[in-house]
């Protein structure tokens, strides 16, 4: 799913994705997230891997790549 999707789904903000990312020793800002929602820019292996753990898997690295 992406991350789009899952945040507005969970009712996450961007805001509150920032909080739980740091949960897991990952500090990012509010602007690199709006950025990967808006497919702006793709996460680095580690902050996805870190997504991947913090989203329980429901968003994954392949969910960052348009391949339709």
């Amino acid at each position: 799913m992406e991350l789009k999707t899952y945040l507005s789904t969970n009712n996450i903000t961007q805001s509150k994705f920032v909080e739980l990312l740091d949960t897991y020793d990952l500090s990012v800002t509010q602007g690199a997230i709006n950025k990967w929602v808006n497919g702006d820019r793709i996460p680095r292996k580690k902050e996805m891997a870190v997504i991947y753990k913090a989203s329980e898997g429901q968003v994954a690295p392949n969910d960052f790549y348009k391949l339709d």
